[in-house]
């Protein structure tokens, strides 16, 4: 017996979902790490909360993950704070109880439905199934945040999915959405999603949680990142598979805790994933690609990896965490990372780093314009702490005198560039920030210009072809080739406040269908 009624029959009950808050398991802090200096306990790196803005950021005039807004490309999103938690639900298949399913086809060419809807705590099995959602969704903010449209949702249960395909034509017909109380089990499926504004492929949002393993999942829309979260965070563990976006949006949109080991990431006309406040991206042995495109909505300018806060109101505000350990990270054009607007951990260890032609920094902490609402000009500065363990970095390092940036080489790390100090990202704005180099005695940097290091270069290890002169003109290190000149020098290098290298087997969940 099928335990299932047809959106077709009277729904007796209205669905009360309540927001659930910010989910994310293991921010940096608790995971022994602190947030970078200067940013415990405020609104926002170097604003007060005073002022603070909102309204719609650069994302959603483009495949931004929230809205559904379509316009410039590779802009990271950000939400227009507009949208309304449903009072219901509609659906082409409503689950309320236990039940499965085994090589059935469910559709729906509504747009503004699901084409299934699990929730009052059903727990479902889906097994080699068949689900297409067609016809005129919004892609707005109900799709983003709360799952209207998508085209399975869990909401309050639990899903288990496997060898089965999802195919979505519809704005906002997102693959498989869990929010709320939801818990998605997904393994061995297929995801193809064309449509506009809001159609990723997996996504958490309203502390939902998503598990996966070995899709196989591509998105061509705007708004549609193949690894999606949203307004009130979550979850997400992936194992394995292939996650290609294809029209200017983001590998992952990063609003949630969200740990990837061993998959394919690529976007094809965006950055490659981007990272909103107090958020968290873990990556383990994967290959991770961007290639962002420069339009007069972003000023011209492109990254590969941004970390950011877009003050949308869709991330809380706190110390985002990038980490990059094993596996290859391709970057076309502009900064490989980009740090903006808010505090971060950024962690690397053994990871490949292939620089395109066009590559302008390894790493840009920097304030931005405000052009796109991040923050309020000469307060929107970041608070970065780098950490490099058994990584060889090329390019230069570039921050602004309203950041501040630790920058860690550790355990045989070999840094091959220059660190240059300007202001002319953040709109000319100049502050009292400070940038510090630690170099253990395993590591080196290998100076390629002169450098400015405004608080204090502490060198156990090697430096090449430089001359580090105080700016008393102290001679701290005589040796030849360029200069670096440095606030201050020590000889010893405390490397014990740098990011923790994360380990996946902390994260990793068992496949149940194994």
């Amino acid at each position: 017996m099928k335990l299932y009624r047809l959106i077709a029959l009277a729904v007796s009950s209205v669905l009360v979902l309540g927001m659930a808050s910010y989910a994310g398991d293991v921010p940096p802090q608790e995971q022994g790490q602190q947030p970078p200096a200067g940013t415990e306990g405020q609104q926002q790196p170097g604003e007060s909360a005073g002022d603070q803005q909102t309204g719609e950021s650069a994302g959603d005039q483009q495949p931004g993950e929230s809205g559904g807004s379509e316009g410039a490309q590779g802009m990271p999103p950000g939400g227009s704070g507009g949208g309304q938690k449903p009072e219901k639900y509609d659906a082409a298949v409503e689950v309320t109880e236990d039940a499965s399913f085994d090589g059935e086809t469910f559709s729906s060419e509504t747009g503004m439905e699901n084409v299934m809807h699990v929730f009052n705590g059903a727990s479902v099995n889906v097994n080699g199934c068949s689900f297409f959602n067609s016809g005129e969704g919004n892609g707005g903010d109900q799709a983003s945040f709360y799952g209207v449209g998508a085209t399975v949702l869990v909401s309050d249960g639990e899903l288990y999915i496997r060898d089965s395909e999802i195919t979505s034509e519809t704005s906002g017909g997102t693959g498989v959405f869990a929010y709320d109380k939801g818990i998605a089990y997904i393994s061995d499926i297929t995801v193809r999603n064309s449509g506009q504004g809001g159609c990723g492929g997996i996504h958490a949002a309203g502390g939902g949680t998503v598990y996966a393993w070995n899709l196989d999942v591509e998105t061509t829309g705007g708004s549609s990142a193949a690894i999606r979260s949203d307004r009130g965070g979550g979850k997400m563990v992936v194992d394995g598979g292939k996650y290609v976006s294809q029209n200017g949006t983001g590998a992952i949109y990063c609003t949630a805790d969200i740990s990837v080991n061993n998959a394919y990431l690529y976007a094809g006309r965006s950055e490659a994933m981007a990272i909103e406040g107090k958020n968290t991206i873990r990556l383990f042995d994967c290959s991770l690609e961007g290639n962002m495109q420069a339009s007069e909505v972003n000023d011209n300018r492109v990254w590969n990896c941004i970390v950011y806060q877009s003050m949308s109101g869709d991330s809380e505000v706190g110390t985002s965490e990038f980490d990059m350990i094993g596996g290859k990270l391709i970057c076309h054009a502009g900064p490989v990372i980009l740090n903006t607007n808010t505090a971060s951990y950024i962690t690397f260890r053994d990871c490949d780093v292939v620089y395109g032609e066009d590559t302008t920094y390894f790493l840009q902490v920097t304030g931005n314009s405000s052009s796109r609402t991040w923050g309020k000009a000469g307060a929107n500065g970041a608070r970065c702490i780098f950490s490099a363990y058994d990584q060889e970095i090329e390019h230069d390092v570039m921050y602004d005198t309203i950041s501040n940036l630790d920058f860690y080489l550790m355990e045989d790390s070999g840094f091959e560039g220059a660190v240059i100090c300007d202001d002319a990202y953040n709109g000319g704005y100049s502050g009292d920030g400070i940038m510090n180099m630690y170099i253990d005695k395993e590591s080196e940097w290998e100076v390629t210009a002169d450098s400015v290091i405004t608080g204090t270069l502490y060198l156990e290890g090697k430096i090449e072809d430089a001359k580090v002169v105080g700016t008393d003109g102290t001679v701290y290190v005589d040796g030849d080739g360029y200069v670096v000149t440095v606030g201050g020098f020590s000889n010893t290098a405390d490397c014990s406040a740098a990011g923790k290298i994360p380990v996946w087997e902390d994260y990793a969940v068992e496949n149940p269908f194994k």
